[in-house]
């Protein structure tokens, strides 16, 4: 098969695992791999070559083989009928204890599926502690280990806000958790660039196609509170608009014409992809 395959039972909440997954493998005791999420409906997976080619610069990154079967896997695992998650994850595989591995073990490879939840209407956010580092050698790759993430998040849940965006080391605006960051000026899209430390998101990327002119930009704080409007994309909730940041408002605090047209046109791609 070229690699250990986890596969099996369905999970409480609807989602699907299959197998178990080795209490020596380094992506559980070390984070050692990488991942994508994706969205399928009956059999197809939404920008499949982007999301593997991401996946592929990530792995090499890490000096981890990719499985030859990987493909294969995946199209097997979105069979079936509806409108689901694959959450897809390699991992180096099982390995003895200490950071550099020792031996060459067929890379892990695990398959979660499970429903798509209802993308929210808007959301705020809370600009938190936390900073993504653009100088780190895992910089714009989807690396395992999101615990920097899951912190902000609790951040700004604790302060009443839905999500949390980070700031670069150079206070630079960055991403939200699990998405990536656009505001709108004057009808003209910017968002940060990956220079200031950013994942560059698929949905990112479609939205840069349907506004060829978005203006990759170095951006502070200040811009964002100053926007017209502001949106969050990622792949599973698309295009989600941005109403308040740290209490301020956001424009005219409701979504805006901009962030509507393009949530509209990123809707209308997925029902021309996937059916």
């Amino acid at each position: 098969m070229g690699g250990n395959h986890a596969q099996g039972a369905r999970s409480p909440r609807g989602g699907r695992r299959t197998g178990v997954i080795r209490s020596d493998d380094r992506g559980f005791l070390l984070g050692d791999g990488a991942f994508e999420t994706m969205r399928c409906k009956d059999g197809k997976v939404f920008r499949l070559t982007q999301h593997l080619v991401r996946l592929q610069r990530a792995l090499e990154l890490l000096r981890i083989t990719t499985p030859p079967d990987l493909l294969e896997r995946i199209v097997q695992a979105a069979k079936g009928p509806g409108e689901r998650i694959l959450r897809l994850t390699v991992t180096r595989g099982p390995a003895p204890l200490g950071l550099l591995p020792t031996i060459t073990s067929p890379p892990t490879v695990a398959i979660v599926q499970g429903p798509i939840p209802p993308p929210p209407a808007y959301l705020t956010a809370r600009i938190v502690s936390g900073r993504r580092n653009e100088k780190a050698a895992g910089a714009g790759h989807k690396l395992l280990g999101y615990a920097e993430s899951i912190l902000g998040l609790f951040e700004a849940r604790d302060a009443g806000d839905d999500e949390a965006i980070f700031l670069d080391t150079e206070g630079h605006l960055s991403e939200a958790s699990a998405s990536n960051l656009f505001i709108v000026k004057n009808g003209r899209l910017r968002t940060p660039p990956r220079s200031c430390g950013i994942l560059p998101g698929i949905t990112r990327q479609i939205v840069m196609e349907f506004e060829p002119q978005t203006e990759e930009a170095v951006l502070w704080p200040e811009d964002l509170f100053m926007a017209d409007e502001a949106f969050l994309t990622s792949s599973i909730r698309g295009v989600v608009p941005l109403l308040k940041v740290n209490g301020r408002r956001i424009g005219t605090g409701r979504p805006g014409p901009k962030t509507l047209e393009i949530a509209g046109r990123w809707q209308r791609l997925i029902r021309l992809e996937l059916g």
